[in-house]
């Protein structure tokens, strides 16, 4: 994997890639309800808040307008509460089996929101978070924040090309968070801000330069996923892959894979590179 290579047909299939899921009103929700149960295609790369209005109104029916969306909070499969400003592709590499049944079970509470969770008071919550996310991506990236220096109408139409499945849209505003060798006048990635996931613990954040010199000889190198990955998980290092699983967009990495052409081709839109980290089961 060359490290300065932009792969389109990577990046939109990525883009592209969905996951089943079924949505179920808790049973215990007093509720009328229209119907059990909803399913709905969503993509990895998108968020759950975008959906919740349209599910809701499938579940209950008119009576969505009694319903308060900012009480309103998700399960994977009725047990682990969902961090809904998670991507949905990181949450559910989280949360899948090895059998990685399908569809992805997701239950829907109306009410006793936990107060481990952060509410989502509607979708302009999720716009900051996400503006917030790439401005400290684009920070540990470039070392200076690009995103401020875009116009409003540019954060717009990146939160916006999230929400309504835009590809060519988002990359015609996000190419400019990302350099290229071939044109001087882009601004160059000099690190890659990574966000690992592990079971039971808050996720793990870290960087890695791009490109790593030996003073000693002179010569440079591109970065490799294990090195980012013995810094991120000191106490497993060596990083023994035939212990670990180590997942992005629901793909198994190579541990020699390049710093470089991951940050350039697998970054979600906040422009973190999310993996899930998970033991392997021995039997």
């Amino acid at each position: 994997m060359n490290s300065t290579e932009d792969d389109y047909e990577i990046r939109r299939t990525i883009w592209e890639s969905r996951i089943p899921v079924e949505f179920n009103l808790d049973s215990s929700q007093p509720i009328l309800r229209a119907q059990q149960s909803t399913f709905i295609m969503l993509p990895r790369i998108s968020y759950f808040p975008f959906y919740l209005e349209e599910i809701l109104h499938t579940l209950t029916g008119n009576a969505l307008t009694e319903i308060d969306l900012s009480n309103v909070w998700l399960l994977n499969n009725g047990e682990e509460m969902i961090r809904w400003h998670y991507p949905i592709g990181v949450l559910y590499d989280m949360y899948r089996g090895n059998d990685q049944n399908l569809p992805w079970v997701v239950t829907v509470r109306l009410k006793d929101f936990p107060d481990e969770l952060v509410r989502c008071l509607s979708k302009d919550s999720l716009k900051f978070m996400f503006i917030q996310s790439l401005k400290e991506a684009s920070q540990i990236k470039h070392k200076r924040n690009i995103v401020s220096t875009m116009t409003k109408e540019e954060h717009v139409r990146l939160f916006d090309s999230i929400k309504n499945d835009k590809f060519d849209e988002f990359w015609s505003i996000n190419k400019k968070l990302m350099g290229s060798k071939s044109d001087p006048l882009d601004v160059q990635m000099a690190n890659v801000p990574f966000r690992f996931y592990f079971p039971s613990f808050p996720f793990r954040q870290t960087c890695f330069p791009l490109i790593k010199k030996d003073d000693s000889s002179n010569n440079s190198s591109s970065s490799t996923l294990i090195e980012v990955l013995e810094k991120a998980f000191p106490e497993h290092c060596p990083f023994d892959d035939q212990k670990f699983e180590v997942i992005s967009h629901g793909i198994d990495l190579p541990l020699d894979s390049s710093v470089g052409w991951i940050a350039r081709n697998m970054s979600y839109p906040d422009n973190f590179v999310h993996i899930v980290v998970k033991p392997k089961r021995l039997f």
